[in-house]
């Protein structure tokens, strides 16, 4: 193969401060392109220690490009930075539990900037900071120690804090020539065969050079396109399995040896069961969210629908001609339809938008807004988030399935009032189903 290897983390023999970082990042949200490098002369191949507030249970994602070049110190600051800032006080009252989770912001209080992207052949410098769901373009550069707040253009080179464009590289229709031509995604024997045309300035001799599209289709495999990365996050909260492990002394008073355990971060409460089996409170409020994406996606679905079948009933080929040509009518009764169901789902986001999930009251039993776990006499467990009307659906929640039910349900009916312990029956036809009640969050 020609060049280094990809799969080399040390590509430069004796020189083990430059990493390809693809090889050495762990965490699925972290994507990074082939040849992307980071240069550290103390830990090249930890470069996810860069990545800061990045907790698995947001789900946003760090995107950067291939053949970037990342210089030491550079920091990613992820969503999970992010306070409540639309109230009188920014403090985080809710995380620490113990009755403060009562103030526990809605889904949208919290800001959320979506995913962070880097583009391809980016040069970060020394120390530079980039802030949440910023999009850095290909061929840009940032200098020295900036802190980039907001979306970069390609092939602009910008500086300062807040970061600020200081020079544009090339000229508009070089800078559209060079994102069609898109050398990174280029065969790597293409590539190291143009190399003086890559490094050169002259776009149209590098243009002419361009492989045909087909054989590019394979290079761009792995590796979301900027152009279909939006800046929303689809959150997944990941799942608390249960066990049977007692917490230690040192867990129960050192939370970071909890959270080193197994624990999540910000648990409830620290009673003296396993850190693993606490239940977490946002898991509700990105279960919340899932819901409200999912009924949005409905809703542009149902939306669409409704107009195809209001102008199917107003075509003029659907004009009735007799008694009999009933096309037209028929259109009608599904735009109707469809209009409805459009109507039922805004009213459902509504419900969602306003819900407010509180944590599990013993005194109180199983309410909306619960968490529960089912076991049923085969020993087989189900996970039931309780909401509002409207929201019935399966969520896909790290390994598991969350069936979400309202309280209408015959299902959420027997559990209202419920508490752990607790047996579970309805009736299903001919059949009389029991449960018990394990876990509640």
């Amino acid at each position: 193969m020609p060049g280094p290897n990809p799969l080399d983390p040390h590509p430069m023999r004796g020189f083990p401060q430059v990493c390809f970082i693809k090889n050495t990042v762990k965490n699925p949200n972290i994507v990074v392109g082939d040849y992307t490098y980071y240069d550290d002369p103390e830990a090249s191949e930890d470069f996810e220690r860069n990545v800061l507030y990045h907790f698995p249970f947001i789900g946003d994602k760090l995107i950067i490009g291939k053949f970037c070049a990342i210089a030491r110190g550079v920091r990613f600051i992820m969503n999970g930075a992010n306070h409540k800032t639309n109230g009188l006080s920014t403090y985080p009252f809710f995380i620490f539990g113990n009755g403060w989770e009562e103030v526990a912001p809605a889904p949208g209080d919290l800001p959320h900037k979506g995913d962070t992207v880097v583009g391809n052949d980016v040069w970060i410098g020394y120390q530079v900071t980039v802030m949440p769901g910023v999009r850095i373009g290909d061929g840009a550069i940032i200098a020295s120690g900036s802190v980039v707040t907001s979306d970069v253009a390609p092939f602009t080179i910008v500086g300062g804090n807040p970061a600020k464009p200081v020079k544009v590289r090339f000229n508009d229709a070089q800078i559209a020539k060079l994102l069609e031509v898109a050398w990174w995604d280029w065969p790597i024997d293409v590539v190291s065969a143009n190399l003086a045309l890559i490094v050169g300035n002259d776009v149209e001799a590098l243009a002419a050079v361009k492989p045909p599209d087909e054989h590019l289709h394979t290079q761009r495999r792995g590796l979301p396109s900027l152009s279909r990365i939006t800046k929303q996050s689809t959150f997944r909260p990941q799942p608390r399995p249960p066990c049977s492990r007692r917490a230690t002394q040192s867990e129960l008073e050192d939370p970071t040896e909890a959270s080193k355990a197994g624990g999540a971060l910000h648990n409830q409460d620290r009673s003296p069961t396993c850190s693993r089996c606490q239940p977490f409170i946002m898991d509700k409020f990105l279960l919340q969210q899932q819901v409200l994406e999912r009924l949005a996606e409905d809703l542009l679905q149902a939306e669409q629908a409704a107009r195809a079948a209001h102008e199917a009933a107003t075509h003029e080929e659907n004009i009735a001609e007799n008694k009999y040509d009933t096309l037209g009518l028929e259109a009608a009764y599904l735009a109707t339809g469809q209009a409805r169901r459009a109507d039922a789902i805004r009213q459902a986001m509504a419900n969602w938008r306003q819900f407010r999930p509180r944590p599990y009251d013993a005194s109180k039993g199983i309410q909306l807004g619960a968490l529960v776990c089912l076991v049923d006499s085969d020993d087989k467990q189900q996970q039931l988030f309780l909401g509002p009307d409207g929201g019935s659906m399966k969520l896909v929640s790290g390994a598991e399935l969350v069936q979400v039910i309202s309280s209408e349900a015959p299902l959420g009916r027997a559990m209202l009032g419920k508490c752990e312990g607790d047996e579970v029956s309805i009736q299903v036809a001919p059949i009389r189903q029991q449960f018990e009640v394990l876990r509640v969050h």
